[in-house]
């Protein structure tokens, strides 16, 4: 199982701080995590910062990475400020 974890509006907006997905690709998370928790925004959670074991992945290479078991997957809301 994939350890999922949220942070940011994410986290706030949806009231989910993780859960435990299936193994597969990110898509495959992404697509889990969407259909088990429609309070969570499609758009926003694809804009997120993507970690996976603790190191950010790039946008485009993100979707296609294997997570295997014991993996972590980390969704941050990107933040602005003024």
């Amino acid at each position: 199982m994939i350890r999922v974890k949220f942070f940011g509006l994410l986290q706030i907006d949806a009231k989910i701080k993780e859960l435990m997905a299936a193994d597969g690709s990110v898509k495959d998370v992404v697509e889990e995590v969407l259909r088990n928790c429609p309070q969570i925004n499609r758009k926003e959670l694809l804009q997120s910062i993507v970690v996976i074991n603790r190191e950010r992945v790039r946008k485009g290479n993100a979707m296609k990475r294997i997570l295997r078991d014991g993996d972590e997957l980390v969704f941050l809301s990107p933040s602005s400020g003024g």
